[in-house]
């Protein structure tokens, strides 16, 4: 193995909102009941109400299991809750780690790199060239998908798609429950 000490991670984190609107259309390993029609859905609605699982808790609110093999899954609270615990685990690690806000790297590539190798001691090779097609065009659940830097930029800068699919209750729901600190730190919000 690799000792932590020889490692220094890069995480990437996403505006909470529309990293669950991201989940909606691609999944991965996460499980929970949901709907095109309410999607994200942090508390459960009449919508909810018609999918065939009384999967949800007393509050209302729906859990996400996420699954990493057969035998190793995590359970939390809410879409919102897993937000939480995956970054949250970065934010009170105790060992060196550089969190990268996904937007940053989307809107200002460039300036944002240049500091990421200064971080590490590096230079940016120059002269920088922008990828603009999808990364990651044969592999994993983006396969087959035209997505790239121009249509991630147009989706991640309309204010009014970070909010599409909650509803009042879920957005009152991620204000209640989204880590405070982390929220203010990365400079997201949910809007009332």
């Amino acid at each position: 193995g690799v000792a932590q000490a020889d490692v220094m991670p890069i995480v990437i984190i996403k505006d909470p909102l529309s990293w669950m609107g991201s989940m909606c259309r691609h999944k991965y390993a996460t499980n929970w009941p949901h709907s095109p029609l309410h999607c994200p859905n942090l508390v459960r609605n009449e919508v909810d109400k018609t999918i065939r699982t009384p999967f949800h808790r007393d509050d209302g609110s729906i859990p996400v299991r996420v699954r990493y093999n057969k035998t190793h899954y995590t359970e939390h609270s809410t879409l919102a809750g897993l937000w939480n615990d995956w970054y949250g685990a970065y934010w009170n690690a105790t060992f060196p780690r550089l969190i990268i806000r996904f937007e940053d790297l989307l809107f200002h590539m460039e300036e944002t790199m240049e500091q990421v190798c200064k971080c590490g001691g590096a230079e940016l090779r120059k002269p920088f060239v922008y990828r603009t097609t999808n990364a990651k065009p044969e592999v994993g659940p983006h396969v087959g998908t035209t997505d790239g830097t121009v249509s991630a930029m147009i989706r991640y800068g309309d204010a009014s798609l970070r909010v599409k699919g909650f509803t009042k209750d879920d957005l009152e729901y991620a204000r209640d429950h989204l880590k405070p600190e982390m929220m203010e730190k990365f400079h997201y919000y949910v809007p009332r």
